[in-house]
């Protein structure tokens, strides 16, 4: 029969306490070695059994559920229980204690209770994340790659930020929001390259300039485009932002995004939320609207039509490396 890891734990404590029993009959040596060997093998057991960065679930049907508590102690504060088959990540694993910090509580669960599912998947840096998490009210920005860190701000779903660095689940943002922080990318997926918008080809899915959040845009960039996309691929910077838009026709286009999520109303909205490098292609995108004395693209006339921004095959992805309109 195969020896499960508690199955071993109670097979060596069994050996140590029949050592402990005999040993002041035998004169000890032999089993003084013996008692050690098996000390030390819980001990390395104990501390490799259980890995750091993995996914874990409860396995054990006890009711009323795992206690999660405050430190690596069953005498610890009792934080939450949780059920059988409740998932969660372990960031660091103290003896059989796993700590995990899931968006609503964090704490230490015996792993004794649990299983492994899998190690912890590696994140890129150098590329773009958006969240995909439903959590209320948001995935948290901290100051450090910890869960410890100062809580920043809170990520809603669909907010979309370009990643410089990566320390191990944690990936460094210098504007989320407008805040630079820690985001733990469990609760996220990199954005699709433009090849794969271009293979979907579903407007639900659809950027007129997907990178105009993190690489400069220039002028071949939009060489082609109308002024009705022009207007569209600004107002996209102000929209990944969570920004709302007083023009009809721009919260139409925007609500067919799967990506948008308006929260913001657009009096409420801070320039400042946008980086020096969005605030660059915005001006970009206005000069090249109004270039040649045009008074631009009009909002809202009668007959507009959204779906003339589309389709994606015509435009040109290819990249070098302040005012919304509604």
């Amino acid at each position: 029969m195969k020896k499960t890891p508690v199955m071993m734990k109670r097979f060596l404590f069994n050996v140590c306490a029949l050592t402990a029993v005999l040993l002041p009959l035998s004169g000890g040596n032999a089993l003084t070695a013996m008692a050690s060997s098996a000390a030390a093998d819980r001990q390395s057991f104990v501390q490799y059994a259980y890995p750091e960065q993995a996914w874990y679930r409860i396995s054990t049907s006890y009711q009323p559920g795992i206690a999660v508590r405050e430190s690596p102690d069953p005498n610890a504060a009792l934080l939450r229980r949780l059920p059988n088959g409740t998932e969660f990540f372990v960031e660091a694993v103290t003896g059989v204690w796993g700590y995990t910090s899931m968006p609503d509580y964090s704490g230490w669960v015996n792993l004794d209770y649990a299983e492994v599912l899998g190690q912890e998947p590696v994140y890129e840096a150098g590329m773009e994340y958006i969240i995909t998490s439903d959590y209320q009210p948001g995935i948290a920005l901290r100051s450090i790659p910890s869960s410890t860190g100062t809580l920043l701000t809170r990520l809603p779903k669909g907010t979309r930020f370009f990643v410089e660095n990566v320390s191990g689940v944690w990936g460094y943002t210098n504007n989320a929001l407008g805040y630079a922080g820690w985001v733990h990318l469990d609760y996220a997926q990199p954005v699709a390259a433009p090849e794969q918008f271009q293979q979907q080809g579903a407007p639900e899915d659809f950027y007129l300039l997907p990178y105009s959040s993190s690489a400069k845009i220039t002028a071949s960039d939009v060489q082609g485009f109308t002024l009705q996309q022009l207007c569209y691929a600004r107002n996209e910077i102000y929209a990944r932002h969570g920004r709302r838009f007083k023009s009809r026709e721009l919260m139409e286009y925007f609500g067919e995004q799967s990506w948008y999520n308006g929260y913001i109303a657009p009096e409420n909205f801070s320039e400042g939320t946008l980086s020096s490098l969005e605030r660059a292609n915005v001006q970009l995108l206005m000069n090249r609207e109004h270039a040649n004395g045009s008074p631009g693209y009009i909002l809202d006339q009668a007959g507009y039509d959204i779906s003339a921004v589309y389709p994606i095959s015509s435009f040109d992805y290819s990249y070098s490396s302040e005012t919304a309109s509604g």
